[in-house]
């Protein structure tokens, strides 16, 4: 199966207040990979979770993220990669004051399918915003059908 984009295209979601461009859906790549675009803005992120379907792989494209993987956390400029495998805790969070840029690689494909279902559609030229609380309530609900654990944070 072959698939191509070109860079304009793709379609874009907002997702608690974080830009995600899907490159490359399950649809496209019959199960394989996803392949997405994130950027994600001053203070952007998400709490720490394990994705239990899927290994991630991401590196940094523009801008610095903060990676935290299996407790170890690590702080990636632009052509930075760090892997977790799936089962893992982790998050990332942008800790600068500009945006940053980022693809994510899910291996197999899956969680694209959340991204769609617990984000919004955004045009490409519009703007994430923050989220509502029923938005984020609608992702956390969403989250257990793709293998998502977001656990409780510790007292």
């Amino acid at each position: 199966m072959t698939y191509s984009l070109d860079h304009r295209s793709g379609q874009h979601i907002d997702l608690l207040g974080d830009r995600y461009r899907l490159l490359a859906t399950g649809d496209q790549t019959g199960g394989s990979i996803a392949v997405v675009e994130v950027t994600v803005g001053p203070g952007g992120g998400v709490p720490p979770h394990v994705d239990n379907n899927e290994a991630i792989g991401w590196y940094v494209l523009e801008g610095s993220l903060v990676f935290m993987v299996e407790g170890e956390e690590r702080t990636l400029d632009a052509g930075g990669w760090i892997y977790s495998p799936k089962g893992v805790l982790h998050t990332f969070r942008n800790a600068s004051g500009k945006s940053a840029r980022a693809l994510l690689l899910a291996l197999p494909a899956g969680l694209d399918g959340f991204f769609r279902e617990a984000g919004r559609a955004l045009g490409p030229e519009d703007d994430p915003r923050p989220p509502t609380e029923s938005e984020i309530a609608a992702a956390m609900a969403a989250a257990p059908l793709y293998g998502l654990d977001f656990p409780a944070p510790s007292p």
